[in-house]
């Protein structure tokens, strides 16, 4: 009899793991977030990502921009992508829920053919160029478009559809000084028909989004939409997973305003993610900064952006002067190590002298952001904070933007791409609050160490 009971026992304890395991394979199924791969264009240094648009769906490039208030793309290039190519493409006609969404000008009756430009009925806004910085007025459409989801935030998992997501098209002109190959813009703004936006709308996910940019032309990084687990697998030791996600510090996000002229007038909204950076250290040390201009102010002048098309950090010169001193008197202080002449678009570089090397990259001084908290800052080693231009030469990798002027920088820094490589940076815009992690090189972790 004894037997007989614990032979039931054992059983309803099998079968109660068995429910269990079933539960928790189906759970981990249910995605949280869908993704889409980073790559970084070796000529340009722009950061791209390739979407599946249309029906049938055609694999096209696309730069991303964190600035970008809606995705925009060539439409009228048959090469590209067009109208003939997908059967669930369509512009916005006058009065509908997309013109109405996108606050889009009705462009009424075309005075010459219709054409690229116009069709009759249809309604329009302007777009913009993130590297050209020119807009253009582009039609409004919409169509389909289609990403992977997450497996346990950790691995690829089915291919979701969106119906009806609207974009903007434009011709190929509006694709200047844009890496080759690219077709448009995936804009990630604050506005609610961002590529985030949307994804977060249609796909019922999290109010977030996060990035994790690669570290060279030859590797991939990542974009998830939707909450975490952000989970990696570390280059030394692919069986161990590591959810980043757990590694994120967080600063609040900012509104800014556009730059007005009148005393004390506040302009329109700026949709782009803006932080405070309270200081700045070098080793551990505040370099001399005029904390005035780290201030949000009525004009529109002062505080910190973020963005993925600039390629290196820029910082107000009064502000970059300050860095370059603290950190050429640091590094200085390492045998051998002396000035070397500029290398385009750097200031200042170096000859390498002893430096060692370590897992976060040449052993430099450490510079690190302070946000409003003293306790919140972000760590930049080596590996970003520096550019190795040659095998006997690096340059301090931050650029000058000029004096902070009436007309000149409009914000006293804006975080770069490059100091965002192996780095996770999350935005959330249901807290607002931007998370990000420091270098995950650390823990032999990259941006490609994701299972694709």
């Amino acid at each position: 009899m004894a037997s007989l009971i614990q032979f039931g026992l054992v059983t309803l304890l099998l079968s109660i793991s068995a429910v269990f395991s079933q539960a928790r394979q189906e759970q981990q199924a249910k995605s949280k977030s869908l993704f889409l791969p980073l790559s970084r264009d070796r000529a340009t240094n722009q950061i791209l990502t390739h979407l599946h648009i249309g029906t049938p769906a055609i694999t096209r490039t696309f730069i991303v921009d964190l600035a970008g208030q809606i995705p925009w793309l060539d439409c009228y290039t048959t090469a590209r992508y067009s109208a003939s190519t997908s059967s669930t493409h369509r512009l916005a006609k006058c009065g509908s829920a997309p013109c109405s969404v996108t606050a889009a000008a009705c462009s009424g009756i075309c005075h010459s053919a219709s054409g690229p430009s116009c069709h009759n009925n249809t309604c329009q806004l302007k777009t913009r160029n993130p590297i050209r910085s020119t807009d253009s007025l582009s039609e409004v459409a919409v169509d389909t478009v289609t990403l992977r989801s997450t497996i346990g935030g950790g691995r690829a998992g089915k291919h979701v559809s969106i119906p009806n997501f609207i974009l903007a098209c434009d011709d190929s002109y509006h694709l200047g000084h844009l890496a080759a190959g690219v077709v448009g813009s995936v804009g990630l703004a604050r506005s609610r028909v961002s590529v985030s936006s949307q994804l977060s709308s249609a796909a019922t996910l999290a109010a977030k989004f996060a990035i994790c940019l690669p570290s060279s032309p030859d590797s991939n990084g990542i974009m998830f939409f939707g909450d975490s687990p952000y989970v990696f697998y570390p280059s030394d030791n692919e069986t161990r997973s590591i959810d980043v996600s757990y590694r994120l510090i967080y600063t609040k996000l900012h509104t800014n305003y556009r730059r007005t002229t009148a005393p004390g007038a506040r302009g329109s909204e700026i949709p782009d993610y803006f932080v405070k950076i309270s200081s700045i250290l070098v080793e551990g040390s505040p370099i001399r900064i005029n904390s005035t201009l780290l201030e949000f102010q009525p004009s529109g002048i002062g505080g910190t952006r973020v963005s993925t098309t600039d390629p290196y950090t820029v910082l107000g010169s009064s502000i970059y002067r300050s860095l370059v001193r603290a950190f050429e008197i640091e590094v200085m202080k390492t045998p051998r190590v002396k000035k070397a002449a500029t290398v385009a678009p750097f200031r200042n570089c170096y000859e390498k002298g002893d430096l060692p090397m370590s897992l976060s990259g040449l052993s430099v001084p450490e510079i690190a952001l302070v946000f409003e908290s003293a306790e919140v800052k972000w760590d930049i080693f080596g590996v970003n904070s520096v550019v190795e231009v040659s095998e006997e030469v690096f340059c301090l990798g931050f650029v000058d933007g000029g004096p902070m002027t009436a007309k000149g920088a409009t914000v006293a820094a804006v975080i770069g791409a490059y100091q965002m490589q192996g780095v996770l940076v999350q935005f959330d815009l249901g807290s607002g609050t931007m998370g990000f992690t420091n270098t995950l090189l650390a823990e032999s972790v990259e941006c490609s160490n994701f299972r694709f």
